[in-house]
Parts: C-alpha cells; structure tokens; sequence
C-alpha cells in the first residue's frame, strides 16, 4: 500500500449500489472527514460504471455493496488503494453468500474488507468481522451482516486514510467466487429432492429483492411465492 500525502486533500471515489439506509450512513461518514474529496457513484442496474469513473485517478476507490466489477485497467491507476467491503466471509466468495450461510446452517458468519483485484472476491484481506448466528432467517442474517460491516468500516477507514499501515491477515478466500449461474442453479428446486431439503433451501432463499426459488418438473418451470 502506498504512503499517503497529507499537503493535499485525497481524492476519493465510492460506488455503492443504491441510495439505501446503509449506504448513507457510509456516504455521510466519509462527508465529514476533512483530509478526503469524496465523489459518490450510485450504480444503478446497467449502469455503465467503469466508463463513468476511468476519466480521473484517484487515490483510493470504496465499492461499498456494490456488485459492479472495476476494470483493471481502472485498479492500477488509483494512486494507494481499492478497496471493498464484502457482506460475507472469505468462506463465501462471490454472490449467494448469505443463502449459503443460512443452507449450510453455519453457527458464525462475518464480512470481509479486502483489497479489489482482477478477480472478483479475491484480492488481500484485509480484515474480517466475525459473529454468532443464533436462529437467523435471511432478512436478519443480512441486517446483522450490514450492521457489522458499517461497524468494521468505521474502525478500519479512518486508519488508511490517516496514513496508519494495516497488514493483511492471514485469512484466505475459501475457494473460487460463486457466479450468479452458480446461485440461479442454487434457487432451483426439483421433486426429487428430499423435503427436509426442499424446506431447508427455501428457509435459505426467500427475499423479496432476491430472484424467487424455482421447482422444476420435467420441462415445466414454477416459480415460488410466500403466502
């Protein structure tokens, strides 16, 4: 990681993905921090974000909740570091890592902050927040999951910013990123499976902002909805 320069203002982008509670509660923070310039991009579905970014460098790049890949092109000319804060542990790389969690019926889970490289999920961590998972359905799981990553942010930002060295762990990504194919087949449902794990899935699964659970039935397609 570079130095930091301390005669100027640090030019600083975050990308988040929507202009939610928890990505103001990152934007207003980084407002009130008098040694950066902050430009804020929110990516939105199709949003082209690599093109609105690579016309200036800057010294650091946050994607904060934000599933846009950065160019590498864009990483090597940002002047200290890029940056990401991944809402699941390293076990779980990539997208689905929530749904993972819950299915596999993990008793702890964490988020991850990590240097952004080529590939998705796998640059140096940085750092990881564990905590215990107690009877968590999805929607719990993910506010607990923001609530510790704000919490990590908080801590960890003001450190780089203000020129302190943080080394990476020692903690390694679990395997390679899952893929949004991988987690499509993931929601997929079929009668051949026992129903313990049918429920099991589906306990796993179900949000209303996430892609609905599908079974599967010769050529037929249905997909599910809660009553």
């Amino acid at each position: 990681m570079a130095n930091l320069t301390q005669s100027k203002k640090l030019d600083v982008c975050l990308i988040v993905k929507k202009h939610k509670k928890h990505n103001l509660k990152v934007i207003n923070f980084l407002r009130r921090n008098k040694k950066i310039k902050l430009e804020v991009f929110i990516a939105k579905i199709n949003s082209k974000i690599n093109n609105r970014i690579k016309k200036k460098k800057y010294d650091f790049i946050i994607s904060y909740l934000s599933p846009w890949i950065i160019s590498e092109r864009i990483l090597k000319n940002t002047r200290i570091a890029n940056i990401n804060f991944h809402p699941g542990p390293p076990k779980y790389p990539g997208v689905g890592c929530f749904n993972y969690a819950l299915y596999n019926k993990d008793k702890t889970y964490g988020v991850t902050m990590h240097e952004m490289s080529k590939q998705v999920d796998a640059g140096k961590i940085l750092k990881v927040k564990n905590f215990k998972v107690s009877n968590y359905g999805l929607i719990k799981l993910i506010d607990k999951s923001y609530e510790n990553m704000f919490e990590m942010f908080k801590s960890e930002m003001p450190k780089i910013i203000s020129n302190q060295r943080i080394q990476t762990t020692k903690v390694r990504w679990g395997k390679k990123a899952n893929t949004q194919k991988q987690f499509n087949n993931f929601l997929k449902i079929n009668f051949k499976m026992k129903p313990e794990i049918i429920v099991r899935k589906l306990d796993a699964i179900y949000h209303s902002n996430f892609p609905d659970p599908v079974i599967e039935y010769g050529k037929r397609k249905f997909k599910i909805k809660p009553i």
